[in-house]
């Protein structure tokens, strides 16, 4: 019976073979590296977008009661001074507008940021950070206070933009990390 050789060029076999061995020797923590900084960067840009930017429209107005005979104003200045009065037989609507009018916020937005992108026992690390120092209130909320320090008024609900970029974020995670997989493979493994 007849035998039937077979030749092969194993070049290539050879050639993905060590393309293989370099991504298994160093291209796996790249890989981890570049999957992190887009991870981050989604995040960042997700949290950015869900955190609210003050309007200050300038235009202050509000009801007295009738029978009250006097009406306690007070206020903080730009400058950060407070400022009381009372005014004597009020009058029943109130409003003015004030200088800030067409001022447009973002400093709560301006203020997300990312750093300190390290290594760590079991992977890697990178913080998500916002230094505005109102920052937690809007997160989680606040207690309105009296001006003079006393009795709570009430409470301001939190915007929980880190919170639900967190749980936003969960849902496409495998899809980023999917993409980001692709992505390097196309780039060390073409040819």
């Amino acid at each position: 019976m007849p035998k039937n050789k077979i030749k092969v060029d194993n070049k290539q076999l050879i050639a993905f073979e060590k393309k293989l061995r370099k991504f298994h020797d160093d291209g796996i923590d790249d890989f981890i590296k570049q999957a992190i900084r887009a991870v981050a960067a989604q995040f960042l840009e997700k949290v950015i977008r869900l955190t609210p930017v003050g309007d200050y429209d300038g235009n202050v107005s509000f009801r007295t009661n009738p029978a009250e005979s006097t009406k306690e104003v007070s206020f903080t200045t730009r400058d950060g001074q407070s400022v009381f009065f009372v005014a004597n037989n009020p009058p029943r609507d109130v409003s003015f507008s004030a200088r800030t009018a067409g001022k447009q916020g973002g400093t709560l937005r301006r203020g997300w940021n990312l750093r300190n992108f390290k290594k760590v026992d079991g992977g890697y690390e990178v913080e998500i950070y916002n230094d505005v120092h109102y920052a937690p209130f809007v997160e989680n909320g606040h207690m309105i206070r009296n001006t003079a320090g006393g009795q709570a008024k009430g409470w301001v609900k939190g915007r929980f933009m880190l919170r639900n970029t967190e749980i936003e974020l969960t849902f496409i995670l495998p899809e980023i990390l999917e993409q980001q997989l692709s992505l390097y493979l196309s780039k060390h493994f073409k040819g």
